[in-house]
């Protein structure tokens, strides 16, 4: 994109999520950077930002642990510069990029344009969904998208849960050992007493009732 004209000498920066595609099939048709930097510009209206004060803009995908389960939750982040006349305000600016996104306009200015410059397919059912915006330069590390499925959990905190689970159920079986094995031997040692008297009396030839 070309560079700001010497007039435009109040530069502000922003960066958002878009949901709906990772940086890779950004970058694999320059139709995704047209599209974005239009839709971008009709965020403007009062006053108005051209596509060639739209620069340096970067995008990268956000990482989501997510995304094996929900495919559709790829999202990349988008950061770009925007230089502008200053007799306005930075605050008139970010109003209406704000306003843009969290009405949805951006949104549905960004799937039109999907349809209005060939390539950038994937935008067709994207969406807009969070922006900030200063007067220095911020990376393009948006948040990822919430999803109605809570975060899934880490690799370490799944081990430390089937550790401890495991150390409870040795407790477990330890104090149900201790607590019944001393009654099961003394039942074991009155039965053997009762089986070796009744055979005794069993193998006694005149029928005496003593154990010898």
């Amino acid at each position: 994109y070309p560079t700001s004209s010497t007039t435009n000498n109040l530069i502000f920066y922003a960066s958002q999520s878009i949901v709906g595609l990772t940086a890779a099939q950004y970058y694999s048709n320059a139709s995704y950077a047209t599209a974005l930097t239009n839709t971008i510009s009709q965020a403007f209206t009062s006053p108005p930002v051209s596509i060639n004060q739209i620069t340096n803009l970067v995008v990268t995908t956000v990482s989501s642990r997510r995304r094996h389960l929900q495919a559709s939750s790829a999202t990349i982040s988008a950061a770009y510069q925007i230089a502008v006349n200053s007799q306005y305000s930075l605050g008139s600016y970010s109003t209406q990029l704000e306003s843009s996104v969290n009405s949805g306009s951006f949104t549905t200015n960004l799937q039109a344009n999907a349809a209005a410059v060939p390539g950038a397919t994937l935008f067709a059912t994207s969406t807009a969904t969070a922006v900030t915006i200063s007067s220095t330069p911020l990376s393009p590390t948006a948040s990822p998208v919430s999803s109605p499925i809570t975060n899934g959990l880490s690799g370490g905190t799944i081990a430390g849960i089937v550790v401890g689970c495991v150390v409870l159920l040795a407790m477990v079986v330890g104090v149900a050992v201790w607590y019944f094995l001393p009654g099961f031997y003394k039942r074991r040692g009155g039965d053997r007493e009762v089986s070796m008297h009744d055979v005794v009396l069993f193998e006694n030839p005149v029928g005496r009732s003593s154990i010898y």
